[in-house]
């Protein structure tokens, strides 16, 4: 769809499967947290910043180490 210049508005909620899907994230809770590529958006920092604390999905997945 992105080559035909559509833009796809996703609410996701299975952050361990977020990088392989989409390109772009907007982290949101109750305030705009970050938003852009996911490789540099998605990150530890921020989603304890959406979050708080820890995710204990993201130790299991790898993408946080313990």
């Amino acid at each position: 769809m992105a080559d035909q210049g559509k833009t796809l508005l996703v609410v996701h909620h299975d952050l361990s499967s977020v990088q392989t899907y989409f390109d772009q994230v907007i982290l949101l809770n109750q305030r705009l947290i970050a938003c852009g590529d996911t490789e540099v958006t998605f990150t530890q920092e921020n989603l304890a910043k959406a979050y708080g604390g820890q995710l204990p999905i993201l130790h299991q997945t790898g993408m946080i180490d313990s």
